[in-house]
């Protein structure tokens, strides 16, 4: 794909006027932040392809009206937001649920026993992240996502300083390595 400039609020206006390497260029940069913050709240694979879609619907509706082009990353963060709690209400669902990780469509030649042993070690590293302060547990599960998203997007997602993110993910991790939930279940920091 050839882009148009680094410039983002350029191929925000040359988006708004129809070019689609503009709007390409968008969506490949882009893509991947909004499918991590729509993963942040639990949904599942099909459901944050719905968030997505929904995003750029709106962003193809509202590219016109976009008052700072160059903060399209918050603007597509606060849409990803509130698409994925628009969803969860829809579906009346008061919770939702951990993801595993697992993939029940994937062929899984591993023993039952070492399934169930990934599962749990999931369930127990969710629990202690949502045991983390909001900040903190959206740096974490926005940095999970895969592919993980740059540092520039995560602080735009996130609307804080770039500068500051990988401090909040190293209080994180540290937090983490020495959490109760964790500690509970055996699991001991490296030394």
């Amino acid at each position: 794909m050839r882009y148009i400039d680094d410039d983002i609020a350029l191929v925000v206006k040359e988006a708004a006027t129809g070019n689609q390497v503009a709007w390409e260029q968008l969506v490949a940069r882009f893509t991947p932040m909004v499918a991590s913050i729509a993963r942040t709240y639990r949904l599942s694979t099909a459901d944050t392809d719905d968030v997505c879609q929904t995003v750029w619907l709106r962003l193809v509706e509202g590219i016109g009206i976009i008052r700072d082009p160059e903060r399209v990353a918050a603007w597509l963060a606060a849409v990803t937001r509130n698409e994925s709690l628009r969803l969860i209400r829809r579906s009346g669902r008061e919770a939702p649920v951990a993801d595993t990780g697992l993939d029940e469509t994937a062929s899984d030649d591993r023993e039952p026993d070492e399934r169930l042993l990934t599962a749990e070690t999931a369930d127990l590293v969710q629990a202690a992240i949502d045991r983390l302060p909001a900040r903190a547990q959206e740096v974490v599960r926005m940095l999970l996502a895969d592919p993980a998203p740059c540092y520039e997007d995560v602080a735009a997602a996130l609307g804080i300083p770039v500068n500051s993110v990988g401090p909040t993910r190293c209080r994180a991790l540290r937090a983490l390595a020495h959490s109760p939930v964790l500690a509970a279940a055996g699991f001991t920091p490296a030394p």
